[in-house]
């Protein structure tokens, strides 16, 4: 733990902070083992301390003794917690505008197990990161991801890699493109689907042997990421043709298929197959949703016996934040071990929740093909040779990895 003290005339603030990550809370899936550790806070002088909480706002006493000169303070914090006290030289009751938070035990316990409805916040995509080259549109070389493609096409024509190690493309002086390779990309459909295409440079592109439009209509994620409608896919197989400018500024980057359709990922095929119609509580990507990274909502109903306080528990997900709507109306975020969130007032009958996981891009823009899940990603890590080579795709956890439960508060 570090802390800092600083000293006014008529009192101190005390901040003490998680110094380091917890080892027991390193994992790669999700928010893993609770972390939790009880404090005995020894303060020099005879103050009286008041919580302020940085998260909520709320300004509270917390319990303490004087002994010898000595203020002691017992506090059980959790892994993400930091503690700012005021350290008063008399007790100001005006100032605490809260109750002292009481830890409640649960009466009865809802397990939100099985399939439940869903809702998407943006429609669904799947990367299209491996084709075949072509550079008079005529021959097609074998299958290839884009950017061990990129590298070698790189090295034919005297370019300078773009792995990161050279200068960065956008301080490379603009150039008049000469080069214009195809790229196939085949992709099964066990559906007919209009789709979108998400693209940072193309000249032409091609459906099923169909001449698209090369529009600008929007944008996908990031602003230089465009979209473009190229109509229906249909059930079987496709061919989706793209001619891209390539040049020392320009690489070649991964394109977006997106639509309302799900993604079955097969070793290191992708096929497009229908949404599923419920999830369940475990990870998004073997939901058919792999390279999916915006929010998830789960709507679900639970029931009370009489009229009762609860508090929300989801104690092992993968994502960002979660945030909870009860009978329609926000109740806040779960974030923070021990991953419980209070929900006052509520009457006994059946209530509706929704869940909302707050993914990450990490399944759309990671390395797809690199088996060795590194602490620290540089530029090499998109990359990967040798034994880190994987032409499967290696995907993230995303998504609650456990079913969440209701505590119905005694």
């Amino acid at each position: 733990l570090i802390y800092r003290m600083r000293r006014e005339e008529d009192c101190s603030w005390l901040f003490i902070a998680p110094g380091k990550d917890p080892k027991e809370r390193r994992t790669k899936k999700g928010t893993g083992k609770q972390f939790s550790q009880k404090l005995k806070i020894r303060i020099r002088g005879e103050w009286y301390p008041t919580v302020y909480d940085t998260v909520s706002g709320a300004v509270y006493a917390i319990p303490f003794v004087h002994d010898g000169g000595f203020t002691e303070i017992s506090y059980h914090r959790y892994e993400a917690d930091s503690l700012l006290l005021k350290l008063s030289l008399q007790q100001d009751l005006e100032e605490m505008h809260e109750p002292i938070p009481k830890k409640r035990m649960a009466e009865e316990t809802v397990h939100l197990t099985g399939k439940w409805a869903y809702t998407l916040s943006e429609p669904n995509v799947m990367v299209l990161d491996i084709a075949q080259l072509s550079e008079d549109g005529v021959c097609y070389g074998k299958r290839e991801e884009l950017l061990r493609m990129d590298k070698s096409l790189r090295k034919k024509l005297g370019y300078p890699l773009a792995n990161g190690r050279d200068m960065q493309p956008w301080k490379i002086e603009r150039e008049e493109i000469a080069d214009y390779p195809y790229l196939k990309f085949t992709f099964d459909s066990e559906i007919e689907v209009d789709c979108r295409l998400g693209y940072e440079e193309l000249e032409s592109a091609w459906l099923n042997g169909e001449c698209l439009d090369v529009v600008d209509d929007g944008y996908y994620v990031d602003k230089d990421i465009h979209t473009m409608p190229i109509g229906r896919i249909r059930q079987g197989s496709n061919e989706l043709i793209l001619r891209v400018p390539f040049g020392k500024r320009l690489s070649f980057e991964n394109f977006f298929l997106i639509g309302q359709f799900g993604v079955r990922v097969e070793g290191d095929t992708a096929t497009v197959v229908p949404l599923p119609e419920k999830l369940t509580f475990t990870a998004i990507n073997d939901q058919l949703l792999p390279f999916y990274g915006a929010n998830v909502t789960y709507h679900c109903t639970f029931t009370l016996p009489h009229d009762a306080d609860i508090e929300i528990c989801a104690e092992h997900y993968a994502g960002a934040v979660i945030g909870a709507c009860v009978d329609g109306e926000d109740r806040g975020r779960i974030a923070f071990s021990p991953y419980t969130l209070p929900v006052t007032g509520l009457t006994a009958g059946e209530h509706t929740l929704e869940l909302t996981l707050f993914a990450t891009r990490v399944n759309t823009f990671t390395s797809l093909h690199s088996s060795n899940r590194v602490l620290w990603q540089g530029p090499e890590f998109w990359y990967p040779n040798g034994s880190d080579w994987s032409w499967e795709y290696v995907l993230t956890d995303q998504g609650f990895l456990k079913a969440p439960k209701i505590h119905i508060l005694e």
